[in-house]
Order: C-alpha cells, then sequence, then structure tokens
C-alpha cells in the first residue's frame, strides 16, 4: 500500500511538473512576441496619453483606482491596434478623436467577433469600423456601489472615466476592484467561519428551541458561508473543439455561444484553453492567419482547474494568482463540469457582499483603502466590466442621459429560489422587461414572477409599476430587497385556453338562485296560458 501511494505521488509530481514546462513555454513565447512588437512601436509611435491624476475620495470611483486607458485614434488598423493591446498587455482600447475626447471603445471580444469571425483582414480594417461608439462614461466622483450594482445588472465590462467635456482620466475595471477587496474579504469570511462553527454547536444544544430561531440561525449562516462553484456554474456546456480546429472557426463558434473562451479537447480529455486574448495576441498581433492556424498552435496547454466543492473566493484567487480569465471545472475523476469566467464570479462575490452588507454596502467600497504607491498602470487582468452611475456622461452621445441617470441611483436586491438553488441580484427598480430577462438569464427556462403584496397575497408581476410596487413595499417593511416567487411559465394549448375562457364566461354569468325558478316558470307559463286563452276568445 505504501508503495503504490509512493508510485502515484511520483506520478503526479511529474505530471505536474511536464504541465508546468509546457505552459512555461508558452509563456516565454507570448513575450517573445511582445518584445518584437514593443521594439517595433518604439520605433514609429510618440509617448502614449498619460492617465490624468485625480484626488482619490472614499466610496467613490476615484477610489476604486481607474487604470490607465490605452487610446487609439480611429483610423489606426486593426491589426496595429492588436499589436499595441498585446505589447500594453491590455484588452480593451477608448477610441479618441483629434481633441483628444472620447469617440469609441473596442475590446479583444470585439477583435474575435468583429474581424476573425466576420471574415475582415485585419491589415486593411480600420479600428472605426469595429468600434462600440459614443459609449456610456462616468465621472471620478460617482458612489462606487452604485457603479458596482449597475455594472453587476447591465453586465458591462469596460467602463471610461471621463469629466464632462469627455476628456478620459481612466478605466474601470470592475474585476481589478474585486481583487483590490480580496485580502478585506478573506479576513470577512474567517471570522464568520469561526461564528458559523459556533452558531452549529448553538444549534445542537438548541435542538428544541423553536422554529424563529432555527430559521434565524439558518438565516445567519446562509449569509456567512462562501458560496462554492456550483452555485455560478451553469446547465450549458462550455464550447468544445479539437486540436485541428482552425482559428476562424472558433472564433465564430465563440461568437455563436456568446463566450471568449473555447476548450480545446483531445482523447484524453481537456488539452487546452483557448480565449479572445490569445486571438489578440497570438494570431492578429503575430501576423498569422486565423484561416490556416489550428488552434493546438496557439493555446494555452494544460490549464488550471478547479474542483466544484472550490469556493468562489479560492477561485478567484487562483485565477488573479495566475494572471488568467477562465478557470475550468473538473470533477474528482476528471471530467469536464463546466468552465467559469472572472466576470462571473466577481459579479457573484458582489451579490454576496450587498447579501451580508445589504443596501449598506456601500460601507465595505467606504472602507477599502487603497495604497497611493501602488501602480495605477493596467494588469494582465484588466478584463474589465463597464459601468454607469448618477453623472454618466458620453462624447456626442445619442443615449438619453436623464432617463440613464435614474436607473443608476434606483436599484435594490432581489432575491428567489428556483430548482433548490438561491439566487441573489441588485436590478434597477423600474424596468420590469430587463428584470425577467436576468431571472430567465439564471433559470435558463422561460418563467412567471409574483411578489407578496403588504397583506401577504400573491401579486403576478407583468410590468414595471408592478415592479416598482414591489420595491415600495419592501422598503415601507424595512426590508433590504424584494422575495420574488419565480414559477415555471408553463403555456397552455388553445384548446384549453378556450375551455378556461369558456369556463371564466360561465363563472361571470349572473346565477339564479334555485329558490326563485320554480315560482318564476309556474308565473311565467299561467301568463302563457293566460295569453293564447285571451286569443282564441277574441277570435
Amino acid at each position: 500500500m505504501r508503495l503504490t501511494n509512493s508510485s502515484s505521488t511520483i506520478h503526479s509530481a511529474i505530471e505536474s511538473d511536464i504541465l508546468s514546462s509546457t505552459r512555461q513555454r508558452q509563456s516565454k513565447k507570448d513575450e517573445a512576441i511582445r518584445k518584437k512588437i514593443e521594439q517595433e512601436l518604439s520605433r514609429k509611435r510618440s509617448n502614449p496619453t498619460r492617465i490624468r491624476q485625480t484626488k482619490k475620495i472614499a466610496g467613490t470611483v476615484s477610489a476604486l483606482r481607474p487604470a490607465q486607458a490605452l487610446t487609439l485614434k480611429e483610423n489606426i488598423l486593426v491589426i496595429e491596434a492588436a499589436q499595441l493591446m498585446a505589447a500594453k498587455r491590455s484588452d480593451c482600447v477608448l477610441v479618441v478623436d483629434d481633441e483628444e475626447h472620447l469617440n469609441g471603445i473596442f475590446t479583444a471580444k470585439d477583435l474575435a467577433y468583429r474581424v476573425v469571425a466576420d471574415n475582415l483582414d485585419a491589415r486593411s480594417t480600420t479600428v472605426s469600423d469595429i468600434m462600440t461608439r459614443n459609449p456610456m462614461c462616468v465621472t471620478a466622483d460617482t458612489c462606487a456601489q452604485d457603479a458596482l450594482n449597475l455594472m453587476v445588472s447591465r453586465g458591462f465590462r469596460h467602463l471610461p472615466v471621463c469629466n464632462e467635456e469627455g476628456d478620459i482620466f481612466g478605466l474601470l475595471d470592475i474585476t481589478k476592484c474585486i481583487y483590490e477587496a480580496l485580502h478585506k474579504m478573506e479576513k470577512a469570511y474567517g471570522s464568520s467561519r469561526k461564528l458559523y462553527d459556533a452558531l452549529e454547536g448553538v444549534e445542537r444544544e438548541w435542538a428544541n428551541s423553536p422554529v424563529q430561531l432555527v430559521q434565524y440561525m439558518e438565516t445567519l449562516k446562509d449569509k456567512m458561508s462562501c458560496p462554492d462553484l456550483t452555485s455560478v456554474l451553469t446547465h450549458h456546456e462550455p464550447v468544445q473543439v479539437s486540436l485541428k480546429t482552425q482559428v476562424r472557426e472558433v472564433a465564430k463558434l465563440m461568437k455563436e455561444y456568446h463566450t471568449t473562451a473555447v476548450l480545446v479537447m483531445d482523447h484524453n480529455g481537456l488539452a487546452g484553453i483557448f480565449t479572445s486574448k490569445d486571438i489578440v495576441l497570438r494570431v492578429i498581433a503575430a501576423g498569422l492567419a486565423p484561416d490556416n492556424c489550428s488552434v493546438v498552435r496557439v493555446m494555452t496547454p494544460h490549464p488550471d482547474t478547479a474542483l466544484p466543492s472550490t469556493s468562489i473566493l479560492d477561485a478567484l484567487k487562483k485565477m488573479h494568482d495566475g494572471h488568467y480569465l477562465n478557470l475550468p471545472v473538473l470533477d474528482e475523476d476528471k471530467n469536464l463540469v463546466g468552465l467559469i469566467d472572472v466576470l462571473r464570479l466577481t459579479y457573484a462575490t458582489l451579490e454576496q457582499i450587498n447579501s451580508i452588507e445589504g443596501n449598506q454596502g456601500a460601507k465595505f467600497w467606504h472602507s477599502i483603502a487603497f495604497s497611493e504607491n501602488e501602480s495605477i498602470l493596467s494588469d494582465p487582468l484588466s478584463h474589465a466590466p463597464p459601468s454607469t452611475y448618477p453623472e454618466l456622461t458620453s462624447s456626442n452621445s445619442s443615449i438619453e442621459h436623464e432617463s440613464t441617470a435614474s436607473i443608476v441611483t434606483d436599484t435594490f436586491s432581489f432575491k428567489f429560489n428556483y430548482s433548490n438553488k438561491t439566487h441573489r441580484f441588485h436590478h434597477e427598480t423600474n424596468n420590469f422587461a430587463m428584470l425577467l430577462e436576468t431571472i430567465q438569464q439564471k433559470t435558463e427556462q422561460p418563467v412567471t414572477v409574483a411578489y407578496l403584496d403588504d397583506e401577504n397575497d400573491q401579486v403576478l408581476m407583468t410590468c414595471d409599476s408592478d415592479l416598482m410596487d414591489s420595491v415600495q413595499i419592501a422598503k415601507n417593511a424595512g426590508l433590504d430587497r424584494v422575495k420574488l416567487i419565480v414559477k415555471r411559465h408553463i403555456k397552455q394549448n388553445p384548446m384549453m385556453e378556450q375551455r378556461s375562457i369558456v369556463k371564466q364566461e360561465q363563472k361571470n354569468t349572473i346565477t339564479i338562485p334555485h329558490d326563485v325558478i320554480l315560482p318564476a316558470a309556474i308565473t311565467f307559463l299561467g301568463v302563457v296560458i293566460l295569453s293564447v286563452f285571451t286569443i282564441s276568445k277574441s277570435k
């Protein structure tokens, strides 16, 4: 038995060394590409625009330390933009006009979707052809909590920080915000773990306590526990390709399935991972042709993986330490379970912070102290979602500022249970259609949504006013969230609907009491007989 265990340990160590060496070789290739590009850029490009310094105010966007923004003019070719992104380790670029005002934005995802997947040539396509024009931006003095909540509800990834004239101050990165807060969250969950264990002991001692006390303790334990990866995994399988799949085809699959990462499989299982950032660095910037490049040449071989039981916090630490944005999830037998990305973990972490702090979650971000001597340059993990705030601005934007601003300042917490899973999220309080879409993304099924009114009756939610009523009722009751009742929507067939209508019509007709029917019938019959007798006599 000891010999077997020893052999297994040696085999695992050898396998780990092999996997580590293959990743190191790929990392060296990446650095060689970056070094070559940097040498070329240094010969023909002037110094980039530096980030404007602004005073950091606790609890605002400025305290979240927006990263230095990478800026380009819109007439730059895509291949040049990709090379600059590779050299600067960035996956988001802001496009400026001749006066250095914000004009557009594009990301590594846009290069994968709008260039490679759409069969465009990076050597002749300009940035103006693929950028998103007039992006939303935020001022530095906007409330950080409002910003982060809106990022989650709207699914933003990158957000420029500007003043009202469109001058760029930086780029907000939601994942970087979470990474900065990791240490504090670790301490919070460490203390919570001790209290959690103590509560379990008390619960055993008070086994015969009143139901209300037991329920309260269960609620406390639920709030203090750090969720694991099973809470964020979806039922959709990650996109899988073979070693010989061409990069162009991979990009088309990314676009079709709305993802930025695919898993590369061989006969032994997981062989590698390939992302939109790899398309930028290892394909476009390196000058390779997507039609003639198989994914095995440019993938990250043997990526790190996690178990479903891994906590969200540990997964975030793993991704932060390893400088990657996607993490395959395998079970104990090395079977593929799913793929999670840093953005999904970030959103889940924000929801957990809000569930603990309630609507006072701003206290958490207000207390985050950032070191003044740390670098403000974007790191390899600048895979950042954008956001919007009470003071949204946009250079020549077609977006209606009034409606957007009202959204920013009015979000609330929502919670529901579905298929034995509890979901928590922040959302706008005046857009039912978007709320329903958010819920159905989590349930992956058509659903109906209801809430409890102030008389504890279920009310079906069908419009914006219903949504606003539910929030107002929760606020009046001193609650920090709306508990939704979500059920699967089962559409009736036409015959059943017709029967339902007939039944309803029958129900709505005026009914006559049975004790009135007989006298009325006798009276009516008497009138008829009398009428017939009168007519006969007149003849």
